[in-house]
């Protein structure tokens, strides 16, 4: 099943975990029923990083985009489903433009 684990090394062909197992999983939603976590996406603000991604949401059958933050980019916090819509949410891209965020999820 899909789960969110984090990775560093000196390029794209040269990675390694940076901690044992995943940092999330579909057991660290605590608002929905989840099915699985994918597809993360992650920035930094005010020294707290952020990471945007899909919760499958198992009753609905439908990706819906949570967020966790974290101080190191290690340990993460779930916070809460942000975003959900009648229709699948997923890949969810933020970006800043004008000193504000906006989120380009795909959508099915």
């Amino acid at each position: 099943m899909w789960s969110i684990s984090i990775y560093r090394g000196n390029s794209p062909f040269d990675l390694e975990p940076v901690k044992a197992g995943s940092v999330l999983t579909k057991d660290s939603i605590t608002d929905v029923s989840a099915a699985f976590v994918a597809d993360p996406f992650m920035l930094q603000h005010n020294g707290l990083w952020h990471m945007f991604f899909e919760v499958m949401n198992a009753q609905r059958r439908c990706g819906e985009i949570g967020l966790a933050t974290s101080s190191d980019a290690l340990s993460w916090t779930y916070k809460q489903i942000v975003l959900s819509e009648p229709f699948h949410l997923s890949y969810p891209y933020v970006f800043a433009w004008q000193g504000e965020y906006f989120m380009v999820p795909e959508t099915i």
